[in-house]
């Protein structure tokens, strides 16, 4: 409760101050959809009294955000006329200069010139651009106006315009296919990163409804859930953007899963009531009864592997597992996902990844073997509980297996969320968050005394110093704006409600909006990118001639990628029913069997 109360205070008085950002507040209330927040944007910035919000933006926006090194170059100069931010008159010339060149190159036809220019130019942060993208960010979502003016604005589209232009000016030359392979090695990928959280980590779903109603979500290739967070990830990776909308992000997701109208009678759950929680903790020391929550999670997914999943969105989809210490004697992390774990059921994943000591016992995961039959993974021959004790947001291994440079977190870790470090927003040099990071910081230290020296407690046979001393943040960090009972941890353990549902993915939703630039800017190049290297590669998938030859005798083209999907599960639901036949046909018959 103490820390519920300090964390909210000073918010209170904090945006008291400002009219200005009450104002906004109350009309982000009224956005449904990221359509109706550009309209009610486009709007606001149109009426909005320009010299209120400049004065909080000169007095939020210091330089030492844009400058840490001990540069005199400058990347911004401050406009007292439009009480905005333009780009200095350094930036600005080498901007333009930069995009004439790459336009004098394609209209001279000088595809090597250009290549070599290019080269120079295709890694992230050029000339510190990421960065005044953020800051842009941080503008909208404290008083919902960019600081940089329209002139600024204009000038950095110009610059990706003119190299997206030269990326498919060269892309027609497949002598430069090696420069645009070791651009995308450089530029890297991009993931969305769920954090744990328990059942406050629908918010997760809030922000995905957001990156796919701004057109965003296809561009993000990875995907990493952790505890609460692997949920949201499991929908991700099994069902396509309209299937999300149509029956993820509802308020009924918790409660009538697609409509079918039997969840309650199948006891399906995430959480029982308080009051069956203390009983079972009396009884067996845990608040969740042993695979009550596997259950839940098969009635979501069923049996589908990471693998079938793969084939099915092309999302790469990773949830993190720890090994429990009573079983395997030591720590030990595995990120799952299509390539480690292929045949490892998503249901078992997410019950593993959410088994949080005290909370749910450890949890074996299930692989589906060839002829369809559904076995534990015994390969590693141990149980997994919370990945989070180890990595709530696991930057390194993500980053080896899939290239990952450019990392969106969504946080809603309510133990976590009160000490992060405020990059995303415009008080992060404040007194507030100073003397927060700096107890954070001092926290951390000391737990990696005590850990180093053996003295650091265990929890349930864990050794959880990790949860103190990971990195929580990203590139891009999207914090929604939580209740009370969120921040001091209560509705962490409760069944989502449909009142609650509405909650979590309207205010998911609404700390995304501010931030859809900003990814779209990161996005745009990498895209860009990635689609010439596929083109000039001739990357396709591996032909199955099965799929291709359904395809033929309907007169359908083999390249039509919703059918292709459907026949591949029609293909697994053939393969199934024929494992099923087999095993009925090596049962031994009774004596009253006819011979």
């Amino acid at each position: 409760m103490l820390l519920g109360l300090t964390f909210y205070l000073p918010e209170v008085f904090r945006h008291g101050r400002t009219d200005v950002r009450r104002r906004w507040r109350r009309v982000l209330k009224g956005c449904n959809c990221y359509e109706d927040f550009k309209e009610v944007k486009r709007n606001w910035e149109s009426t909005v009294v320009r010299k209120h919000t400049g004065r909080a933006m000169r007095k939020n926006w210091s330089m030492s955000d844009l400058t840490k090194s001990n540069s005199n170059q400058k990347p911004l100069a401050f406009d007292s006329v439009s009480n905005s931010y333009d780009l200095s008159s350094n930036l600005s010339s080498l901007l333009l200069q930069t995009s004439s060149s790459i336009r004098s190159h394609i209209s001279h036809s000088d595809p090597a010139s250009l290549s070599h220019l290019l080269s120079h130019i295709l890694k992230r942060n050029h000339l510190g651009l990421d960065n005044l993208s953020l800051l842009t960010t941080r503008g909208v979502a404290d008083i919902g106006r960019s600081g940089l003016n329209p002139s600024a604005s204009t000038k950095i589209d110009d610059f990706h315009n003119a190299v997206v232009e030269g990326i498919q000016f060269i892309k027609k030359e497949k002598e430069y296919l090696i420069t645009l392979k070791k651009a995308q090695k450089t530029i890297g990928n991009s993931a969305l990163m769920l954090s744990g959280g328990g059942s406050i980590t629908m918010y997760h779903i809030g922000v995905v409804k957001t990156l796919i109603e701004a057109g965003i979500y296809e561009g993000i290739p990875v995907i990493s859930g952790t505890s609460g967070g692997s949920i949201t990830a499991a929908f991700c990776a099994t069902l396509n953007q309209r299937e999300l909308l149509d029956y993820v992000c509802q308020d009924n997701i918790s409660t009538d899963y697609r409509g079918r109208g039997d969840m309650k009678e199948k006891g399906i759950e995430w959480f029982p009531s308080m009051w069956k929680m203390a009983e079972n903790w009396v009884r067996t020391g845990k608040l969740v009864k042993d695979h009550a929550f596997l259950r839940t999670t098969k009635y979501y997914w069923g049996d589908t592997t990471f693998e079938e999943a793969y084939n099915k969105t092309r999302k790469h989809v990773c949830m993190t597992v720890t090994a429990s210490r009573a079983a395997s004697g030591g720590v030990q992390r595995l990120l799952l996902n299509h390539i480690t774990t292929p045949h490892v059921t998503i249901a078992s994943a997410v019950a593993a990844s959410c088994a949080l000591p005290g909370i749910m016992a450890s949890v074996k995961l299930q692989m589906k073997r060839p002829n369809g039959e559904i076995g534990s993974m015994e390969v590693d021959g141990v149980e997994w509980i919370d990945g989070s004790i180890q990595a709530d947001v696991p930057f390194q291994r993500v980053s080896q297996l899939f290239n990952v440079s450019n990392f969106i977190v969504s946080q809603c870790n309510f133990h976590v969320v009160p000490f992060l470090p405020k990059s995303h927003h415009p008080d992060a040099d404040s007194s507030y968050w100073r003397l927060f990071q700096l107890l954070g910081m001092d926290i951390r230290s000391r737990v990696t005394s005590l850990s180093n020296l053996g003295l650091f407690p265990s929890y349930f046979g864990n050794d959880i110093s990790k949860v103190f001393k990971q990195k929580y943040s990203g590139d891009v960090t999207i914090v929604p704006r939580m209740r009370s009972l969120d921040v001091i941890g209560i509705k962490a353990f409760m069944n989502p409600t449909v009142a609650d549902m509405q909650t979590y993915i309207k205010e998911g939703a609404e700390a995304t909006y501010a931030h859809v630039d900003h990814i779209s800017h990161l996005l745009k190049i990498e895209r860009e990118v990635n689609e010439a290297v596929k083109s000039l590669s001739g990357d396709k998938e591996e032909p199955n001639p099965i799929i291709n030859g359904i395809l033929s005798i309907l007169g359908l083209d083999s390249d039509t990628t919703h059918l292709r999907t459907q026949v591949n599960e029609l293909e697994a639901e053939v393969r199934r029913l024929r494992a099923e036949l087999e095993k009925n046909n090596q049962q031994p018959k009774t004596a009253n069997s006819p011979s």
